[in-house]
């Protein structure tokens, strides 16, 4: 199946081309990476390799109609993004995470706020790809979040969530899920990261010299909020 969709890959080079060119400016000081493509047999959509290797899983983006794909084990929420369309997302959502590293710390600010930077270098990567995609979310979902940014802050201070060492009390909120409960019954799943996503942004725009390996390398998430002096917004802006 992977050979008679993908069978072509000419479209691949020019697709990630512009990617790489912002990789580059970004990280001037890192290799560009050898992009490989393979059958992963459902173990991975895309993954790093030191700094030096990427390689995309084809088999995980057959569409999500795609009878193999179990329901069972990837539920109507994980299929949605199983398309062709999230190839060069999920490809950069990777080299972003070889960049940012792994979370340290167990609140759920640490999360956010490392969830946020992973974001903001995959927004610096894909500038032009609508947020939707890099979040995983519809339409629908994404105009909810920006829609509802300050209610969505409100509920993470109402519950004394932002400093919870409880992660299963607050899992949903920063891992894939069909929706995150705990702070609207509709909220998707991995608002907390879109939230942290907007916490690093605010911290940007108000620090714009900052550069993107300076920002990975702050440890301190508190310090991050802090001197982003973040606002919810009240309203969409786009």
């Amino acid at each position: 199946t992977v050979q008679t969709v993908y069978g072509n890959l000419d479209w691949l080079s020019g697709e990630l081309a512009p990617m790489f060119q912002y990789y580059r400016y970004y990280f001037p000081d890192k290799p560009q990476p050898e992009v490989v493509t393979m059958v992963s047999e459902f173990a991975t959509d895309a993954f790093t390799y030191g700094d030096s290797l990427c390689g995309i899983g084809l088999d995980m983006f057959l569409g999500e109609n795609y009878p193999g794909y179990n329901p069972e084990i990837f539920p109507s929420y994980m299929r949605r993004q199983f398309k062709k369309e999230y190839i060069t997302v999920r490809l950069a959502k990777a080299l972003a995470q070889n960049q940012v590293g792994d979370v340290t710390g167990q609140r759920l600010i640490d999360h956010m706020i490392h969830q946020g930077k992973i974001l903001y270098v995959t927004d610096c990567l894909l500038p032009y790809t609508p947020d939707s995609l890099k979040m995983g979310y519809t339409t629908a979902q994404m105009a909810g979040c920006t829609n509802n940014e300050q209610e969505v802050w409100g509920r993470i201070l109402e519950q004394n969530l932002l400093y919870s060492v409880d992660f299963a009390k607050y899992r949903k909120m920063v891992t894939p899920s069909p929706n995150a409960p705990i702070i609207f019954e509709e909220a998707p799943g991995e608002v907390g990261s879109w939230m942290g996503w907007r916490i690093v942004d605010a911290y940007m725009k108000r620090h714009p010299g900052t550069t993107l390996t300076q920002l990975i390398n702050m440890n301190d998430p508190q310090k991050l909020l802090e001197a982003s002096k973040y606002k919810p917004r009240r309203t969409a802006v786009k």
